[in-house]
């Protein structure tokens, strides 16, 4: 048997048995004892490809870079991407423990696309359909953007925290996707409209956290945002537009949403708190949000104003803006038991008081029919139904008040009244059955308000 050149590639049975090869041709010595084919299968150059190394080191120096606080901008800390396979955990994150806070914060920021994926998916699966303000392939669009503005990079995290809120995964990146938004959101004076979608997330981020407080004063930047962007007159026809700000229709339907959420959220904190509102319905001239479903596919129909929305309830089509005419009515009914205490004060007559009543009476009577038709479990119909109930209880609550005039107090009101708890009742005790991300974030605030009249009635 003639011999081949000292090969540096052991055959695929030597290599496999860990032998020595011999490398004859046309089978080695083991291969030709065990009367076994001898291959030898080509192998891949070892070792790292040209610039692998020289990236990693960038990375690590980056990386180093953002934990002694050097690097501050929020572009770069959301798009440097995860390091594990350089080595072990303790040889690249061995002084974490140095600065805890710092490390935990930086570091829970790297998360990757898979992460990304799943935590866009939970957004509009479950927060979504509670707060229906964004256009999903819009967002979709930019967000796996590499050059994100800083508003947008604020708006994704707040998004992932309330996916995070309303699941039972990455709990862990809870507080430090919190604390870093806050850290960069602050300090942002933007005129875009990621920062009005920001501010308002970010309410409801801290209502789901209980952080009430610190809610009202986001709720504050909230309301100048879209004052100041004028997007309570979007439809007016004279209108005037922020030099800054982009349009489009799917655009121009955003600033539609994102102003009616922020009315929203001011009308619920009215209610809960017995506070004036701060974004008064007879100053808007902005149409309600088209179906959300049409919104989604690209199909933005021109809607209806608010007054219309209350007047003819066929136009309702989208539960949120049924929850938008039932807390404007809410509104209406405690502006109206304000209006009596003043009234009272300044010795005025309570006449023209009393015809307002049976207005108003009449206005949440119907509603209130058209809302029990439905009986949904959707985030926003039990919502907008225990709302319903509400705009009763305080309708009962503004009857009962003047002692001097009893013959406006009716058997009907007060059993009108007891049929609301029932109904507030009923609806909470459907509610304890369902999973918690089926429920709507901002329901224990109508449902505290039930208990507190049941509790001073």
């Amino acid at each position: 048997m003639s011999s081949r050149p000292r090969n540096t590639t052991s055959c695929d049975e030597c290599r496999r048995r860990k032998l020595r090869c011999d490398a004859q041709q046309p089978r080695c010595g083991f291969c030709l004892r065990s009367n076994l084919a001898c291959e030898a299968s080509s192998r891949g150059k070892r070792g790292p490809k040209r610039g692998h190394l020289n990236a990693l080191r960038n990375r690590l120096g980056q990386l180093e870079e953002m934990l002694q606080g050097r690097v501050q901008s929020p572009v770069v800390a959301g798009n440097v991407q995860p390091i594990s396979a350089i080595g072990t955990q303790e040889a690249t994150f061995g002084n974490l423990n140095e600065s805890p806070e710092v490390s935990q914060l930086e570091v829970g920021l790297l998360i990757d696309l898979a992460v990304h994926a799943e935590l866009d998916q939970l957004y509009f699966d479950r927060v979504h359909p509670s707060f229906p303000i964004l256009h999903q392939r819009s967002y979709m669009a930019w967000s796996r953007s590499s050059t994100k503005s800083p508003t947008q990079l604020c708006l994704q995290r707040i998004m992932w925290i309330l996916a995070i809120l309303l699941s039972t995964q990455f709990r862990d990146m809870t507080e430090p996707l919190y604390k870093q938004v806050k850290r960069d959101l602050e300090p942002i004076y933007s005129f875009e409209i990621e920062s009005v979608q920001a501010w308002t997330l970010l309410t409801v981020c801290e209502l789901m956290r209980a952080s009430y407080d610190q809610a009202w004063i986001s709720a504050g930047r909230m309301f100048r945002l879209v004052q100041g962007l004028r997007y309570h007159e979007i439809d007016t026809p004279d209108k005037r537009t922020h030099p800054q700000e982009t349009t489009g229709h799917l655009r121009t339907e955003e600033k539609r949403r994102v102003f009616w959420m922020a009315y929203f959220l001011d009308h619920l904190f009215s209610l809960r708190n017995d506070w004036p509102a701060t974004l008064s319905e007879h100053t808007i001239c902005t149409k309600l949000p088209t179906p959300d479903e049409e919104f989604q596919t690209g199909l933005v129909a021109s809607g209806v104003f608010l007054s219309q929305a209350i007047a003819e309830p066929d136009h309702n089509k989208s539960l949120f803006n049924q929850c938008l005419a039932v807390v404007t009515l809410c509104s209406r009914v405690l502006l109206h038991n304000r209006h009596e205490t003043i009234s009272k004060a300044y010795g005025d007559s309570e006449k023209d008081s009393n015809r307002q009543w049976i207005w108003l009476e009449s206005i949440v009577a119907t509603r209130n029919r058209m809302l029990s038709q439905k009986d949904s479990l959707d985030p926003l119909g039990a919502l907008a139904i225990v709302l319903g109930q509400i705009m009763e209880l305080l309708f009962y609550k503004g009857i009962i008040k003047p002692t001097d005039n009893p013959s406006f107090i009716t058997k009907e009101c007060c059993a009108r009244a007891l049929m609301a708890v029932g109904e507030v009742i009923r609806i909470a005790t459907r509610l304890k059955d369902q999973h918690f991300s089926k429920v709507h974030p901002l329901m224990p605030m109508p449902l505290f308000f039930a208990v507190e009249f049941l509790f001073n009635i």
